[in-house]
Order: C-alpha cells, then sequence, then structure tokens
C-alpha cells in the first residue's frame, strides 16, 4: 500500500493584513495545499518558520522591522533553506520589480521572487514547482 502524501504546508508573512488574508484563501482553495500559519513581521515569521518547518515560506520582501530578506537568511544560517527533508523552500513576495531583491533572495537561496500583483494561478503553480524542488534539490 502507496501512503497518500499530506498536503504541502505553507507559511506566509506579509506586514498587511489583507494580503496575508488574501493569500491564505487562494492557497487554502486547492486541495494540495495547507496554509499552517500566518506572520505579520519577520520575528514572528522565523520563528514560525524554524518551529513548524513549512514546506514553502513566502515572505514579503520589505516589512517592516525585520524583513523578508533578513527571515530568509536567518534560516539559511540555520541551515533551513534548501534540498531535503525539514529544509523550507522559500519564495519572495514584493510589490516592485527589483533586480537587488531578486540577487539577495537567489543569494540566500530562496526559490524565487514573486510580484504581488501575480495572477494567483500563476502563484499557485510557484508554491507547488517550489516545493517538488524540495525533493529535486
Amino acid at each position: 500500500m502507496t501512503a497518500v502524501p499530506g498536503p504541502i504546508t505553507v507559511v506566509i508573512a506579509d506586514d498587511e493584513r489583507t494580503v496575508r488574508e488574501s493569500l491564505a484563501l487562494i492557497l487554502e482553495a486547492q486541495p494540495d495545499l495547507e496554509v499552517v500559519a500566518t506572520a505579520a513581521d519577520g520575528e514572528t515569521a522565523l520563528r514560525t518558520c524554524t518551529e513548524l518547518r513549512p514546506d514553502v515560506a513566502l515572505l514579503d520582501v520589505r516589512m517592516p522591522g525585520r524583513d523578508g530578506l533578513w527571515v530568509l537568511a536567518a534560516l539559511a544560517g540555520r541551515g533551513l533553506v534548501g534540498p531535503g527533508p525539514g529544509a523550507v523552500q522559500v519564495l519572495m513576495l514584493t510589490t516592485f520589480d527589483h533586480a537587488r531583491y531578486q540577487a539577495d533572495a537567489v543569494a540566500h537561496g530562496a526559490r524565487g521572487v514573486l510580484l504581488k500583483s501575480l495572477p494567483w494561478e500563476e502563484l499557485v503553480a510557484q508554491v507547488r514547482a517550489a516545493h517538488g524542488a524540495r525533493h529535486r534539490g
């Protein structure tokens, strides 16, 4: 008998409540995705990702205080980003299409930087692709 894999677990971190709630609604509508937590700031996001070890984390690049790039660097410094069991696949979210964000995020192991204006179908596809990368390396 083959075990049925569980849903892809996701943590969402964004300082804007509307963005967090909208993303959660979109992702939770998918039968294979489960939002296990949301965070409004970087400190909470780091603590949540460290404790829950979600398959995928969606982190806002710019948040007051500790931002998403800080969270990504902290997770990478703890060896929690990358392929393999227990690793978190990180997708950065931004309103602004800046090459600097892309370079900083990729340097710390993010799977990509997504614009918040991305169609929801593409967002869902990117979350699934990031999860697949966890197993491919």
